[in-house]
């Protein structure tokens, strides 16, 4: 028998995050790349770690999407609806075009006008 083990802080972050989203997330793990794309809604369940065990994602590894696609049937740039947080991993080290190390504040601006640029929606608040 599976189990996934969240946290209750980690099922309402789940919930918060994707309360408001309208198409689907993906899912996947190292032993189901393929993984599965489903009804946003799904996530923003009680019953979340459920949904995740019914979608075969059992172990570790476990990645769910921050953006969420228009339709079920690919997890491409051309099919992101919205995009609900941007994630950026705290010992990555960005550069600038000369190789100094960049404010993580004006990465995040730049990042913000990217997606800003190319018309995905963004879903959360841009601070």
């Amino acid at each position: 028998m599976y189990r996934i083990d969240l946290l209750p802080k980690e099922i309402q972050y789940i919930i918060t995050l994707y309360k408001s989203a309208h198409g689907y997330v993906k899912l996947c793990n190292g032993k189901n790349k393929r993984g599965a794309l489903i009804p946003a809604n799904y996530m923003a369940r009680e019953d979340v770690e459920d949904t995740i065990l019914r979608n075969g994602i059992y172990a570790s590894n476990a990645y769910m999407s921050v953006s969420v696609f228009y339709r079920n049937n690919n997890a491409r740039k051309d099919n992101i609806a919205a995009v609900m947080c941007i994630p950026i991993d705290i010992d990555f080290k960005f550069t600038d075009d000369a190789g100094n190390l960049m404010d993580p504040l004006e990465v995040w601006d730049r990042l913000k006008q990217q997606i800003i640029q190319s018309g995905i929606f963004f879903q959360c608040r841009l601070t």
